[in-house]
Protein backbone atom coordinates (compact mmCIF):
# COMPACT_ATOMS: atom_id res chain seq x y z
CA UNK A 1 0.00 0.00 0.00
CA UNK A 2 2.96 2.31 0.56
CA UNK A 3 3.70 1.95 -3.14
CA UNK A 4 0.22 3.28 -4.00
CA UNK A 5 0.76 6.27 -1.69
CA UNK A 6 4.10 7.06 -3.30
CA UNK A 7 2.62 6.89 -6.80
CA UNK A 8 -0.18 9.25 -5.78
CA UNK A 9 2.23 11.75 -4.19
CA UNK A 10 4.62 11.66 -7.15
CA UNK A 11 1.72 12.16 -9.58
CA UNK A 12 0.49 15.11 -7.50
CA UNK A 13 3.83 16.94 -7.72
CA UNK A 14 4.32 16.14 -11.40
CA UNK A 15 0.89 17.57 -12.22
CA UNK A 16 1.49 20.60 -9.99
CA UNK A 17 4.79 21.39 -11.70
CA UNK A 18 3.23 20.85 -15.12
CA UNK A 19 0.47 23.32 -14.34
CA UNK A 20 2.73 25.98 -12.85
CA UNK A 21 2.61 28.18 -16.01
CA UNK A 22 -1.20 28.09 -15.83
CA UNK A 23 -1.26 29.07 -12.17
CA UNK A 24 1.27 31.87 -12.54
CA UNK A 25 0.55 35.25 -14.11
CA UNK A 26 1.35 35.43 -17.80
CA UNK A 27 2.68 38.55 -19.56
CA UNK A 28 0.37 37.93 -22.51
CA UNK A 29 -3.34 37.24 -22.04
CA UNK A 30 -5.64 36.13 -24.86
CA UNK A 31 -8.96 37.91 -24.35
CA UNK A 32 -10.89 37.12 -27.52
CA UNK A 33 -10.90 35.80 -31.09
CA UNK A 34 -12.07 37.80 -34.10
CA UNK A 35 -13.56 35.38 -36.62
CA UNK A 36 -13.40 37.07 -40.02
CA UNK A 37 -16.31 35.91 -42.16
CA UNK A 38 -16.57 35.63 -45.95
CA UNK A 39 -18.67 38.44 -47.41
CA UNK A 40 -18.78 41.00 -50.18
CA UNK A 41 -16.72 44.13 -49.73
CA UNK A 42 -18.69 46.83 -47.90
CA UNK A 43 -18.80 50.50 -48.79
CA UNK A 44 -16.09 52.08 -46.64
CA UNK A 45 -18.04 54.93 -45.07
CA UNK A 46 -17.67 54.28 -41.35
CA UNK A 47 -21.19 52.83 -41.02
CA UNK A 48 -21.48 49.22 -39.86
CA UNK A 49 -25.10 48.71 -40.93
CA UNK A 50 -24.42 47.59 -44.53
CA UNK A 51 -25.81 44.13 -45.45
CA UNK A 52 -22.21 42.95 -45.91
CA UNK A 53 -21.80 43.09 -42.12
CA UNK A 54 -24.89 41.01 -41.35
CA UNK A 55 -23.01 37.76 -40.71
CA UNK A 56 -20.04 39.35 -38.94
CA UNK A 57 -19.29 38.19 -35.39
CA UNK A 58 -18.59 40.90 -32.81
CA UNK A 59 -15.88 40.50 -30.16
CA UNK A 60 -15.37 42.94 -27.28
CA UNK A 61 -12.02 44.09 -25.90
CA UNK A 62 -11.09 46.38 -23.03
CA UNK A 63 -8.38 49.00 -23.41
CA UNK A 64 -6.63 50.59 -20.43
CA UNK A 65 -5.30 54.12 -19.98
CA UNK A 66 -1.53 53.98 -19.63
CA UNK A 67 -1.54 56.59 -16.87
CA UNK A 68 -4.41 55.05 -14.91
CA UNK A 69 -5.19 51.39 -15.46
CA UNK A 70 -8.59 51.80 -13.78
CA UNK A 71 -9.63 54.14 -16.60
CA UNK A 72 -10.88 51.80 -19.32
CA UNK A 73 -12.46 52.01 -22.75
CA UNK A 74 -14.53 49.33 -24.49
CA UNK A 75 -14.18 48.50 -28.17
CA UNK A 76 -16.14 45.98 -30.23
CA UNK A 77 -14.42 44.43 -33.23
CA UNK A 78 -15.70 42.44 -36.19
CA UNK A 79 -14.20 41.50 -39.53
CA UNK A 80 -15.16 40.28 -43.00
CA UNK A 81 -13.04 39.26 -45.97
CA UNK A 82 -13.72 38.90 -49.68
CA UNK A 83 -12.47 36.68 -52.50
CA UNK A 84 -10.47 39.61 -53.81
CA UNK A 85 -7.64 39.73 -51.24
CA UNK A 86 -9.45 42.26 -49.04
CA UNK A 87 -10.12 42.11 -45.32
CA UNK A 88 -12.20 44.75 -43.56
CA UNK A 89 -12.44 45.57 -39.86
CA UNK A 90 -15.37 47.24 -38.17
CA UNK A 91 -14.74 48.90 -34.82
CA UNK A 92 -17.20 50.38 -32.37
CA UNK A 93 -15.39 52.57 -29.85
CA UNK A 94 -17.12 53.74 -26.68
CA UNK A 95 -15.44 57.11 -26.15
CA UNK A 96 -17.38 59.41 -23.81
CA UNK A 97 -15.32 62.46 -24.78
CA UNK A 98 -14.79 62.25 -28.54
CA UNK A 99 -13.24 65.43 -29.96
CA UNK A 100 -12.19 64.43 -33.48
CA UNK A 101 -8.44 64.49 -32.90
CA UNK A 102 -8.24 60.81 -31.92
CA UNK A 103 -6.12 58.13 -33.59
CA UNK A 104 -6.86 54.39 -33.76
CA UNK A 105 -4.23 51.75 -34.58
CA UNK A 106 -4.37 47.97 -34.97
CA UNK A 107 -1.11 46.01 -34.73
CA UNK A 108 -0.42 42.57 -36.23
CA UNK A 109 2.22 40.45 -34.55
CA UNK A 110 4.63 39.25 -37.26
CA UNK A 111 7.77 38.91 -35.15
CA UNK A 112 7.54 35.30 -33.98
CA UNK A 113 10.77 35.49 -32.00
CA UNK A 114 9.27 37.45 -29.09
CA UNK A 115 6.06 38.94 -27.71
CA UNK A 116 4.70 42.09 -29.34
CA UNK A 117 4.48 44.13 -26.13
CA UNK A 118 7.39 44.42 -23.70
CA UNK A 119 7.82 46.44 -20.53
CA UNK A 120 10.67 48.60 -19.30
CA UNK A 121 9.70 48.96 -15.67
CA UNK A 122 6.01 49.87 -15.90
CA UNK A 123 6.34 51.49 -19.33
CA UNK A 124 5.23 49.38 -22.31
CA UNK A 125 6.97 49.37 -25.68
CA UNK A 126 6.44 47.52 -28.95
CA UNK A 127 8.90 45.03 -30.39
CA UNK A 128 10.43 45.67 -33.80
CA UNK A 129 9.22 44.12 -37.04
CA UNK A 130 5.43 44.13 -36.66
CA UNK A 131 2.72 45.56 -38.92
CA UNK A 132 0.41 48.45 -37.99
CA UNK A 133 -2.59 49.98 -39.74
CA UNK A 134 -4.31 53.09 -38.41
CA UNK A 135 -6.57 56.07 -38.99
CA UNK A 136 -6.75 59.70 -37.89
CA UNK A 137 -10.42 59.88 -36.95
CA UNK A 138 -10.84 63.61 -37.52
CA UNK A 139 -9.62 63.58 -41.12
CA UNK A 140 -10.26 59.90 -42.03
CA UNK A 141 -6.63 59.69 -43.18
CA UNK A 142 -5.30 56.14 -42.95
CA UNK A 143 -1.69 55.03 -42.69
CA UNK A 144 0.38 51.88 -43.05
CA UNK A 145 3.18 51.60 -40.50
CA UNK A 146 5.49 49.18 -38.71
CA UNK A 147 7.13 48.94 -35.30
CA UNK A 148 10.78 49.71 -34.64
CA UNK A 149 13.21 51.31 -32.16
CA UNK A 150 11.62 49.55 -29.14
CA UNK A 151 9.13 52.38 -28.63
CA UNK A 152 5.38 52.48 -28.10
CA UNK A 153 4.88 53.94 -31.54
CA UNK A 154 4.38 53.16 -35.22
CA UNK A 155 6.52 54.46 -38.09
CA UNK A 156 5.55 55.15 -41.70
CA UNK A 157 6.33 52.44 -44.24
CA UNK A 158 7.76 55.21 -46.41
CA UNK A 159 10.57 55.64 -43.88
CA UNK A 160 12.12 52.50 -45.35
CA UNK A 161 10.92 53.06 -48.93
CA UNK A 162 7.57 51.32 -48.52
CA UNK A 163 3.99 52.28 -49.35
CA UNK A 164 1.91 54.13 -46.74
CA UNK A 165 -1.39 53.66 -48.59
CA UNK A 166 -2.10 49.94 -48.25
CA UNK A 167 -5.33 50.60 -46.35
CA UNK A 168 -8.35 52.90 -46.43
CA UNK A 169 -10.80 53.83 -43.71
CA UNK A 170 -13.59 56.06 -42.51
CA UNK A 171 -15.15 56.83 -39.15
CA UNK A 172 -18.68 57.84 -38.18
CA UNK A 173 -19.79 59.49 -34.94
CA UNK A 174 -23.08 57.86 -33.95
CA UNK A 175 -23.45 59.83 -30.72
CA UNK A 176 -21.38 61.70 -28.19
CA UNK A 177 -20.03 58.42 -26.87
CA UNK A 178 -20.04 55.94 -29.78
CA UNK A 179 -17.72 56.08 -32.80
CA UNK A 180 -17.74 53.45 -35.56
CA UNK A 181 -14.75 52.84 -37.81
CA UNK A 182 -14.16 50.81 -40.97
CA UNK A 183 -10.62 49.93 -42.08
CA UNK A 184 -10.10 47.95 -45.28
CA UNK A 185 -6.73 46.42 -46.16
CA UNK A 186 -5.12 43.69 -48.23
CA UNK A 187 -4.44 40.20 -46.94
CA UNK A 188 -1.26 40.34 -48.98
CA UNK A 189 0.51 43.38 -50.41
CA UNK A 190 3.43 43.74 -52.81
CA UNK A 191 5.23 46.12 -50.47
CA UNK A 192 8.91 45.66 -49.63
CA UNK A 193 9.81 43.26 -46.77
CA UNK A 194 11.14 46.11 -44.61
CA UNK A 195 7.59 47.51 -44.40
CA UNK A 196 6.50 44.40 -42.43
CA UNK A 197 3.07 44.11 -44.07
CA UNK A 198 1.00 41.06 -43.14
CA UNK A 199 0.80 38.13 -45.55
CA UNK A 200 -1.97 35.81 -44.42
CA UNK A 201 -4.24 33.28 -46.11
CA UNK A 202 -7.70 31.97 -45.43
CA UNK A 203 -7.45 29.69 -42.40
CA UNK A 204 -4.54 31.57 -40.83
CA UNK A 205 -4.46 33.12 -37.38
CA UNK A 206 -2.48 36.13 -36.19
CA UNK A 207 -2.28 38.09 -32.93
CA UNK A 208 -3.76 41.59 -32.92
CA UNK A 209 -3.34 44.46 -30.48
CA UNK A 210 -5.21 47.78 -30.32
CA UNK A 211 -4.14 51.35 -29.50
CA UNK A 212 -6.35 54.43 -29.15
CA UNK A 213 -5.00 57.95 -28.66
CA UNK A 214 -7.24 60.75 -27.40
CA UNK A 215 -6.95 63.94 -25.39
CA UNK A 216 -6.56 61.91 -22.19
CA UNK A 217 -3.56 59.99 -23.51
CA UNK A 218 -2.96 56.41 -24.61
CA UNK A 219 -5.40 53.52 -24.27
CA UNK A 220 -4.35 50.01 -25.26
CA UNK A 221 -4.35 46.39 -24.12
CA UNK A 222 -1.23 47.09 -22.03
CA UNK A 223 -1.85 47.12 -18.28
CA UNK A 224 0.91 49.21 -16.74
CA UNK A 225 0.16 48.31 -13.11
CA UNK A 226 0.32 44.58 -13.82
CA UNK A 227 2.99 44.76 -16.56
CA UNK A 228 1.02 42.38 -18.74
CA UNK A 229 -1.13 42.92 -21.82
CA UNK A 230 -4.27 41.68 -23.55
CA UNK A 231 -4.21 40.43 -27.13
CA UNK A 232 -6.76 39.13 -29.57
CA UNK A 233 -6.50 36.52 -32.29
CA UNK A 234 -7.63 37.23 -35.85
CA UNK A 235 -8.93 34.00 -37.39
CA UNK A 236 -9.57 34.40 -41.12
CA UNK A 237 -12.39 32.16 -42.28
CA UNK A 238 -12.92 30.26 -39.05
CA UNK A 239 -16.00 29.97 -36.86
CA UNK A 240 -16.46 29.94 -33.09
CA UNK A 241 -16.40 26.45 -31.57
CA UNK A 242 -19.78 24.86 -31.03
CA UNK A 243 -20.94 24.54 -27.45
CA UNK A 244 -20.28 21.19 -25.85
CA UNK A 245 -18.29 19.48 -23.17
CA UNK A 246 -15.08 21.34 -22.47
CA UNK A 247 -12.53 20.93 -19.70
CA UNK A 248 -10.54 23.88 -18.44
CA UNK A 249 -6.97 23.42 -17.15
CA UNK A 250 -8.15 24.25 -13.62
CA UNK A 251 -10.95 21.68 -13.75
CA UNK A 252 -8.54 19.07 -15.10
CA UNK A 253 -6.05 19.78 -12.32
CA UNK A 254 -8.72 19.52 -9.64
CA UNK A 255 -9.97 16.24 -11.12
CA UNK A 256 -6.50 14.71 -11.06
CA UNK A 257 -5.94 15.85 -7.49
CA UNK A 258 -9.29 14.39 -6.45
CA UNK A 259 -8.39 11.01 -8.00
CA UNK A 260 -5.06 10.98 -6.17
CA UNK A 261 -6.58 11.87 -2.83
CA UNK A 262 -9.17 9.10 -3.37
CA UNK A 263 -6.36 6.63 -4.09
CA UNK A 264 -4.64 7.60 -0.84
CA UNK A 265 -7.91 7.30 1.10
CA UNK A 266 -8.65 3.83 -0.33
CA UNK A 267 -5.10 2.66 0.41
CA UNK A 268 -5.35 3.78 4.02
CA UNK A 269 -8.76 2.17 4.42
CA UNK A 270 -7.50 -1.18 3.08
CA UNK A 271 -4.48 -0.99 5.34
CA UNK A 272 -6.79 -0.86 8.36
Amino acid sequence: MKFVNKIAIITFFVVLIGFTPVLNANAKILTGTIYSQLSDEPIIDGYLNDPEWDNAISQSFTMYAHLNQNDTMLIEVKSIYSDYNHITFGFTVHDTNFLGSEVFVIFFNLNDSTDLVQFSGSSPYLENGNDAKGIFLGSNATFDCFTQLDAFNAYWDSNVGGDNSNCIGKCHVESGSIVTIEIDMLLKTTDIPQACDIEIDIGDEIEVFFWYIDNAGYYSGAKTDDTDYDVGILNVGGSPPTSGLSVTPTALLLSILAVNFMAIFIAKKKKK
